[in-house]
């Protein structure tokens, strides 16, 4: 079982994709070794021969990798040790005996020596230990967050108990619980254990650890959550300044955390810092992924949505069309992110006096709700009493009417008259009537209005 190695090798090996931390150094080295006579003035044979070196040190360093998953998987651990070792120093001599990757090395090596040493019934807690992440790992997978919950309280538990609880495994293992707290509703209890792994990073030296990322991300997530929007950004922030640390500020993973900041300012409201993050994170998923991939039609909604709040709308339909574009090609019209896309575009189009561009928008979001979603069911009504404002902008009373009399009847039995969902339709109705040359029935309409109006005046006076 690959506990600590799944994220663990994934850093080590992308690792040494990046510039700032890779290609540097062999420049640097390169340069260093050969005679002015000997350098290839060619730029491009120069980054061709720059390439093949990296692409070499990555190979090797997977080889390497494998190598010791095959020997723990053999249960020779004090083997698997002596690879991870062989590693650190590989790693030491890329980029520096402080950097992350070589720290991640390290811990690799720690905890393989460590199993190394482990009596019999140490052996047996840590197979333990393995059979249980598995099962949580599968109910994770299966969206069984409650089962989960339960196998990974056990599993921190255990490797407090075999390892410390100033271990890196078992600042691991907080993570991990903090993440399933949160999936479970659990804010309080995820912050606490968050802030708990983070101790241990801070006894052991890791500052700028790539799980640091992680953490401060749940934090963030956490902490919307108990609406303390302010700590949400701060943790957030540190994200990203990590993400940028270890991966480079032209990396995706700065982006993604970038993206995320940005959402908590959308939330907070600070709309004019949101649209700069999304800007500047889309444009880096641009230069990385291509005009057409789906990271960059996730960015193009979020910047949409802002760009729509702050009522840009002409600028919001280009992003939102595009992202809508994408959506629909990647994943169909069926997926909810595409009805989520739409559902924005949409209400762009509505803003821009525009519900002829609408109208198919809503009705193919209401085609595919209908499959799973009963005809009174909330969403359906939400997006009938949407469609039939739509269909009235564009003086189709006519199919309009029946359409908002059927809302506005579940409205009425479910809600009462006197909620605000129901005074919505029933001012949007009485408007309807006006146009359609039934003045009686509207003005029947605004007499029940004025009548709940003035009860619910009264009702609070007299609550007062």
């Amino acid at each position: 079982m690959r506990y600590l190695g799944t994220l663990l090798v994934i850093l080590l090996v992308t690792g040494c994709n990046q510039p700032s931390d890779s290609e540097a150094p062999f420049a640097k080295r390169n340069n260093g070794s050969n005679t002015q006579n000997s350098v290839d003035s060619s730029p491009k044979k120069g980054a061709a021969s720059l390439n093949a070196k990296t692409a070499a040190f990555k190979q090797d360093l997977e080889r390497l990798v494998d190598l010791a998953y095959q020997t723990e998987e053999k249960q020779d651990y004090a083997g698997a040790a002596r690879i991870w070792g062989q590693l650190q120093q590989k790693m030491a001599s890329q980029f520096g005996a402080d950097a992350w990757q070589t720290v991640n090395a390290k811990l690799a090596y720690d905890m393989a020596y460590t199993r190394s040493q482990f009596s019999s019934e140490q052996l047996k807690t840590w197979y333990q230990i393995e059979n249980l992440q598995m099962l949580a790992e599968q109910n994770m997978k299966a969206g069984e967050l409650q089962a989960a919950y339960t196998s990974v309280r056990q599993l921190a538990e255990l490797q407090k108990k075999l390892f410390g609880s100033d271990s890196f495994v078992f600042a691991q293992a907080l993570i991990q619980l903090a993440t399933v707290d949160a999936g479970v509703g659990q804010y309080e209890m995820a912050v606490n254990n968050f802030n708990d792994s983070l101790e241990i990073f801070n006894a052991l030296d890791l500052h700028d650890h790539p799980e640091r990322v992680m953490v401060h991300a749940g934090l963030a997530n956490a902490y919307q959550k108990l609406k303390k929007m302010k700590t949400a950004a701060a943790n957030q922030k540190e994200a990203v300044r990590i993400a940028g640390n270890v991966w480079g500020k032209e990396s995706f993973e700065f982006a993604t955390q970038a993206n995320q900041l940005a959402a908590i300012y959308h939330r907070a409201g600070n709309l004019n810092v949101a649209e700069d993050i999304f800007s500047r994170s889309l444009a880096i998923r641009e230069r990385l992924l291509g005009d057409e991939h789906q990271a960059v039609a996730h960015s193009c909604l979020n910047l949409g949505v802002v760009l729509m709040d702050s009522r840009n709308l002409e600028e919001a339909e280009k992003v939102l069309s595009r992202a809508n574009r994408i959506f629909l090609r990647q994943y169909g019209a069926d997926a909810s992110i595409s009805q989520r896309c739409a559902d924005r575009l949409a209400t762009v189009y509505m803003l821009m006096q525009q519900p002829e561009k609408a109208e198919p928008m809503l009705k193919g979001i209401l085609k595919n709700l209908a499959r799973n979603n009963a005809p009174d069911s909330e969403p359906m009504l939400r997006y009938q009493y949407r469609l039939s404002i739509a269909l009235g902008r564009q003086g189709k009373y006519a199919e309009a009417e029946p359409i908002m009399q059927s809302v506005l009847n579940f409205q009425q039995q479910q809600f009462g008259d006197a909620d605000p969902r129901t005074m919505a339709t029933l001012k949007a109705y009485a408007m309807l009537l006006d146009r359609t040359n039934k003045a009686k029935s509207a003005e029947k309409i605004r007499q029940r209005i004025n009548r709940v109006a003035h009860q619910v005046d009264s009702n609070d006076f007299q609550r007062r």
